[in-house]
């Protein structure tokens, strides 16, 4: 999980964090990543899905500080 304070959004902050993780979950041996994120996070969609992340139908729902929304689940092939 990281977040990117909005003094920096589309700098390219998010990319180095996504880059380095994604490449660390290859160096694991891993074949396949998911993500969660609320369904209204509507920029941080976009950026998933500039980076080849797609959502793959994985729905939950979550309560955080009272607040009841839905995630959804992205996958992207590593």
């Amino acid at each position: 999980m990281f977040y990117v304070h909005p003094d920096h959004w589309g700098d390219g902050t998010a990319r180095l964090l996504m880059d380095e993780a994604v490449r660390s979950m290859r160096a694991q041996g891993r074949r396949r990543a998911h993500l969660w994120t609320a369904e209204p996070n509507h920029r941080p969609r976009a950026f998933y899905a500039r980076e080849g992340w797609t959502p793959d139908g994985g729905r939950r729902s979550k309560t955080r500080n009272g607040v009841t929304f839905t995630e959804l689940r992205y996958g992207k092939e590593l």
